[in-house]
């Protein structure tokens, strides 16, 4: 039989499992709780069907709720007594938890952060409350512990204290870091994508607002998943760090005469047959050359320049332009300089990433565009592999439509830069093939400073060679080197590379 002491040590360690146990219950519901007013889903199994189907996910939630975060598991093992301490927080913080729950205040904070949308400023204050709690959270250990060693005396503030123990002073300093990744304070929770990543098909997309998203057929995506995703991308274009962001930059467009969506800023040049406009979408161009021929009915043909410097991919009949993440809204300065024929290989292999992430993700891929008023959000969208084109294929299916020739240039010009030579020989070699009738399409991002300089050039060089017709002119023709890339109906591809140009770079 066994001994009194023995008997009670062993009701003692089952009621002490069974207070754990219980604890544990509770932890438990009051997360899935938690969870439910974060999540967007009214379903009310959405939050428990979630946590049954990622055991990870749960387990380290549940962590999370009862407050064993990295950094005050790092605090107590540099305390004397610190589980005491932890204890003791924990218990005032339940007791009082009528008026509110500091533990459930840093998972709260930091689940809404994890489910933040389209909404940057919003986030940040979601972030900054999880913060501030849990540096609430810090300290009131760290004075427990303080008070509790600190006997009747009292020698020592509690802030001289802190500084004096160098190893917490270090951790409040991890706490309040502004550099870096903040969320990595959060651990076991620093990483929710799969969280941000769940049920997005179910999420909406703007409120109450018709917009180029909801058109698209977009899903709005948590933004927590979409920076996972665009942290492990592993193209060779589309890599690590890369948005695939829409092209068109609506916010910027002006009120034209011709007005046609998806052609932002495109109009005609007063008393020419120039014509600017940003870069259009794949109807858009459509449109754009039925307005041009119905402008000058009897021009054999049309030329378009493309200014544009920067990789382009067509997904879904609309442009997408390569950024790097934090500098969505500035073009990428690796590609200055580069030729037309080398850009466009640049092209092709980004039109394979995007293919390769396509088969990745089940038939969907991971974009990004501009709200109304500019904010940068990521959106999944549905794309058949056949919907993912570049400009050059674009334009090549478009050499002959309705008896109307179609011929296309590719002329990379810096942005915010006076053209380079090589750049204005390019434009002079195009209006010296092209006949006086022939209209000219010039594009570049949006519509107003390339391709007003470009057209300006154009229109000097034509004013020029007017006034000299009567110089004498070669009997044979010219050759001369180029870097421009051409689509005509005249035959199939074609580049002319020989001479770079002067601030050509490798890339790649």
């Amino acid at each position: 039989q066994p001994s009194h002491p023995q008997t009670e040590a062993r009701i003692l360690l089952a009621l002490e499992q069974a207070n754990k146990q219980q604890d544990l219950n509770k932890s438990l519901l009051r997360l899935t709780y938690l969870l439910q007013q974060c999540l967007r889903n009214e379903n009310s199994q959405s939050a428990i069907e979630l946590l049954m189907t990622q055991p990870a996910l749960l387990e380290n939630l549940r962590k999370a709720h009862m407050g064993n975060y990295g950094v005050i598991l790092s605090l107590l093992g540099c305390l004397d007594n610190g589980s005491r301490a932890k204890k003791l927080v924990d218990k005032i913080i339940d007791a009082t938890d009528q008026v509110t729950n500091l533990r459930e205040d840093i998972l709260n904070y930091r689940l809404k952060y994890s489910l933040t949308s389209m909404n940057e400023a919003q986030g940040e204050i979601f972030l900054q409350g999880a913060v501030k709690a849990l540096e609430k959270y810090f300290f009131m250990i760290a004075f427990a512990s303080y008070v509790d060693t600190s006997g009747h005396q009292f020698s020592q503030s509690f802030s001289d204290w802190l500084k004096d123990r160098t190893e917490i002073w270090n951790q409040i300093r991890f706490l309040r870091k502004s550099y870096g990744s903040r969320l990595n304070v959060f651990s076991p929770v620093n990483d929710l994508s799969s969280l941000s990543k769940s049920s997005f098909e179910a999420r909406s997309l703007l409120p109450g607002r018709k917009n180029d998203v909801a058109i698209a057929g977009g899903w709005v995506l948590g933004d927590e998943y979409s920076n996972h995703v665009v942290k492990n991308r592993r193209g060779i274009i589309l890599r690590e760090g890369t948005l695939l962001k829409s092209d068109q930059w609506l916010a910027e467009s002006a009120h034209v005469e011709h007005d046609v969506r998806g052609a932002i800023n495109f109009r005609s040049i007063p008393n020419t047959n120039i014509f600017a406009l940003g870069q259009p979408t794949m109807a858009a161009i459509d449109e754009v050359v039925d307005i041009v021929k119905g402008a000058h009915p009897s021009a054999p043909g049309i030329v378009w320049i493309t200014l544009r410097e920067e990789p382009i991919v067509y997904i879904n009949g609309a442009p997408y332009c390569l950024r790097r993440e934090g500098f969505s809204l500035r073009n990428m300065k690796d590609y200055g300089g580069i030729s037309a024929s080398r850009l466009e290989v640049l092209e092709d292999r980004l039109k394979n990433d995007v293919i390769a992430e396509l088969r990745e993700f089940g038939g969907r891929v991971l974009l990004h565009t501009e709200t109304v008023d500019g904010t940068v959000i990521p959106i999944w969208e549905e794309v058949m592999e056949d919907n993912v084109v570049v400009i050059k294929d674009v334009m090549d299916a478009r050499r002959r439509v309705n008896d109307i020739e179609l011929k296309y240039y590719r002329i990379p010009m810096t942005a915010e830069r006076p053209p380079d030579f090589v750049d204005l020989n390019d434009l002079i070699e195009v209006v010296l093939s092209t006949s006086t009738t022939n209209p000219i399409v010039v594009n570049c991002q949006l519509g107003r400073g390339r391709s007003t300089m470009a057209s300006i050039i154009l229109l000097l060089i034509r004013q020029w060679l007017e006034h000299h017709r009567s110089l004498s002119m070669p009997s044979t023709p010219r050759f001369v080197q180029r870097s421009i890339s051409i689509v005509s109906n005249l035959g199939n591809f074609e580049h002319f590379s020989n001479k770079s140009r002067h601030s050509y770079t490798i890339i790649n």
